[in-house]
């Protein structure tokens, strides 16, 4: 994977999946790491405790979207918050907005049965964030 890593521009992973590829740092420093490989942007999420990104600019973190809700299936979670996440930045979001689509669109997932229910259009991202 580290051969791929000099030609990506997003690299999207979990937190455990970060610090086996560049040890177990503060988070801030795994983004600074992982960078230092190639991508130009990182996005490590963490469950629980939410998720984080940065581009070499900033670094930025939120929780989890409704953590109140019920959870269904976690089936299709990664992938929904990674979709969310690419499509605000194809539409030229905030990294820090990115990162919230990416939180709501795995909520939404996770409380239906199966990896595509629940996902979420731009226009109903951009409402949901509107709520919250």
């Amino acid at each position: 994977i580290r051969n791929f890593l000099s030609v990506t521009h997003v690299l999207l992973l979990n937190k455990e999946e970060a610090q086996g590829l560049v040890g177990e740092d503060p988070l801030e420093d795994l983004h600074q790491k992982l960078r230092g490989l190639g991508p130009k942007m990182t996005v490590i999420t963490d469950g629980e405790n939410g998720s984080s990104a940065s581009d070499g600019n900033e670094f930025v973190q939120t929780p989890i979207f409704n953590r109140e809700q019920t959870i269904v299936d976690k089936t299709g979670a990664g992938d929904a918050y990674s979709s969310g996440f690419l499509s605000a930045i194809y539409h030229n979001k905030p990294l820090k907005e990115a990162i919230v689509w990416g939180s709501i669109n795995s909520s939404s997932v996770i409380r239906k049965v199966g990896a595509i229910n629940g996902l979420n259009t731009k226009e109903e991202l951009e409402n949901l964030l509107n709520r919250s």
